[in-house]
């Protein structure tokens, strides 16, 4: 009961909050996000945007990333077919599991192949119409892998708008160190979407490229109306 009645406070000052981050990006309109999870969909979500990515509720894990997002295009460019196993884990997996030649995809939040096979062909279409690539929104963090040489490889990508986090340093003005962690990683896609604007301004990044802090949003991420 308590918890709704707190749910319920909060949604107005949410879509306050989510109105002037809109205003902040001129309409929300944004480039295409590529993020290694369900983060950048929270984004889409604030902003009132359709999904003009396929990176939307699924993972890759982290040396897969950083080697598709390292030639983007080109492996865009494959057909996707689906596998019975994952080369990362011996355990069975109940959701579809996808292939870009050699690079895996894993569409946890999908009910089937034909719906993941679906909206992925539907989305990498909106991604590769947008005609400004350099300006793609890259995000990448340790929560399912990522080693140093993978933070390092990230970072000599030329994608000027790229971000990173992860539950250890490392030496680049765009990684960002979570404290709290699970197991060792960062938090899920969508905690860490919260969680790390209490780090830095996630909404002027995305306008400006620079990584600050913000009071506003702090008092966000501390609400949870981020």
């Amino acid at each position: 009961m308590i918890d709704k009645i707190i749910w319920r406070l909060r949604q107005p000052l949410k879509r306050i909050t989510s109105k002037k981050d809109i205003d902040f990006l001129n309409g929300g309109a944004i480039p295409p996000i590529v993020a290694n999870n369900c983060f950048g969909g929270e984004i889409y979500k604030r902003l009132k945007q359709p999904f003009n990515t396929p990176f939307i509720g699924l993972f890759v894990y982290g040396s897969d990333f950083v080697k598709l997002v390292g030639d983007l295009e080109n492996y865009l460019s494959f057909s996707l077919y689906f596998v019975d196993r994952s080369k990362w884990t011996d355990n069975d997996i109940d959701y579809p599991v996808g292939l870009l030649n050699d690079v895996e995809i894993h569409f946890m939040h999908y009910e089937n192949e034909a719906i993941a096979g679906e909206k992925w062909e539907r989305r990498v279409k909106r991604l590769l119409a947008y005609e400004a690539k350099e300006d793609f929104i890259i995000k990448f963090c340790d929560r399912d892998g990522g080693a140093d040489q993978d933070f390092k490889s990230f970072h000599e990508l030329s994608y000027e708008h790229k971000i990173s986090f992860g539950t250890n340093n490392y030496d680049h003005k765009n990684h960002i160190k979570i404290n709290k962690n699970d197991n060792g990683r960062v938090p899920d896609g969508v905690d860490l979407y919260r969680i790390c604007q209490y780090y830095f301004d996630l909404y002027h990044w995305i306008k400006t490229g620079d990584v600050q802090f913000s009071l506003y949003s702090w008092t966000k991420a501390l609400l949870r109306i981020a």
